[in-house]
């Protein structure tokens, strides 16, 4: 996570906040424990993008905006659904040997290292506001839940009437499961 000190010192060097209300909003983020970036956004100091694309320059990574992006589900399925809640990254895209990920701290060696090592790809990362991680991993959590209930009422129907879907159905849509492309991957990736 970003640190206040790191906000505070990036806004005032990209002057997107008065000097005074600036000093005013770290020490309300202080006293109320939030972090310095939500309290100047709540406060209306400054807007979420400007005061996230400033920070990306600072750090020296680019600014993803993923709320502007479709990512499709198997880009998303690179890496898990609880990988990417707990380390707050989403996969948003890829070549055959880089991985880019939105992330909320893109200096996060610890968590870009483990995403090489799991995918066996660069990592190029990129900063993400908190709201759109978290919105785009919703996103992830709902095409799984979809999935799964499809491949339930198939389940049902196949029980209620077995002529009307054969083995081939099922396997198709367990091959498109985005959780079944995740152990696929892991099983591939433990046996080389």
């Amino acid at each position: 996570m970003l640190t206040d000190a790191f906000v505070e010192q990036t806004v005032r060097e990209a002057k997107l906040v008065p000097d005074s209300a600036l000093t005013e909003a770290a020490g309300d983020a202080r006293t109320r424990g939030l972090p310095l970036a939500d309290t100047l956004i709540q406060r209306k100091l400054v807007e979420e993008r400007p005061l996230y694309e400033a920070l990306a320059t600072s750090l020296g990574v680019p600014f993803i905006d993923l709320r502007e992006r479709t990512i499709a589900p198997e880009i998303l399925a690179r890496i898990s659904g609880p990988l990417a809640m707990n380390r707050r990254v989403i996969v948003f895209g890829e070549t055959e040997h880089e991985l880019q990920v939105a992330m909320e701290d893109p200096h996060d060696l610890d968590t870009i290292e483990l995403l090489s090592r799991a995918t066996g790809r660069t990592v190029l990362p990129a900063l993400a506001t908190p709201q759109a991680i978290t919105e785009a991993a919703r996103r992830y959590h709902a095409d799984i839940a979809s999935t799964v209930e499809s491949l339930e009422r198939l389940s049902l129907t196949r029980d209620a009437a077995p002529r009307a879907h054969d083995d081939r159905d099922l396997h198709r849509l367990a091959e498109e499961a985005p959780i079944v492309r995740i152990v696929d991957t892991l099983l591939q990736h433990a046996i080389s």
